[in-house]
Parts: structure tokens; C-alpha cells; sequence
């Protein structure tokens, strides 16, 4: 586990337990836990910052990421989608459009994790 993915990980259940209803430390978990390759705690934990906040462009983006990592490739370019036309000027979104593109390269394979 890299040292920057244990500190994500160490700092959003920090903020967790000040506010277990807090979305964006959800996500960050989440995003803690796809850099450590544990996909379906990441999917877990996306799944409940969106119950939280249904509408982050981050977290729809995230969790198609998430699914696109689990050979769930055309849920995850839905997903990915539909983060790009909520937030079509977020400044992630040239990583979002990046994984719709590796996304569509793959077909119905999974697209390699960043951490492989």
C-alpha cells in the first residue's frame, strides 16, 4: 500500500467519524481504497457518498471508474458520462474523458487499475 493512499485512507476516517454523513470524505475513502486495489470496499464507499449526495459529479465519475476497474465497462462509461455532463468544466474532468476513451478502448474487458 503506497504511503500517500494510507495517509487518504487515515485522514478520511478521521473526518468520518467527526461526520459519518459527510459525502466528500466518503469519496475520498473510496478513492483511498481504489489506489490500494481494494475495488469493492471503494465501490461500497462510493455507493454511500452518493446515498449522501446523489448529485457529485466526482463521486458518479468515481464510481464508473470503480466499475470500469471490475469489468463493468459499460456501466462504468454510463457513469463516467453522466459525470462529464454534470460537470463539464470540473478540472477532472480530462481524467474523466480519459477513462471514457481507455473505456471504449477496452470494450467489454475491464480497463487497468492505475495501480497495476
Amino acid at each position: 500500500m503506497s504511503d500517500a493512499a494510507r495517509a487518504m485512507e487515515v485522514e478520511a476516517r478521521k473526518a468520518i467519524a467527526i461526520d459519518a454523513n459527510d459525502s466528500e470524505a466518503q469519496e475520498i475513502l473510496a478513492q483511498a481504497f481504489v489506489w490500494q486495489g481494494n475495488l469493492e470496499a471503494a465501490l461500497d464507499r462510493v455507493e454511500r457518498a452518493l446515498a449522501l449526495n446523489h448529485n457529485s459529479a466526482s463521486a458518479i465519475g468515481l464510481k464508473g471508474a470503480i466499475l470500469s476497474y471490475s469489468d463493468r465497462c459499460s456501466e462504468g462509461r454510463e457513469l463516467l458520462s453522466a459525470s462529464l455532463r454534470l460537470s463539464p468544466r470540473d478540472p477532472a474532468t480530462a481524467m474523466v474523458g480519459g477513462a471514457i476513451a481507455a473505456s471504449d478502448a477496452a470494450g467489454p474487458r475491464a480497463v487497468r487499475p492505475p495501480w497495476r
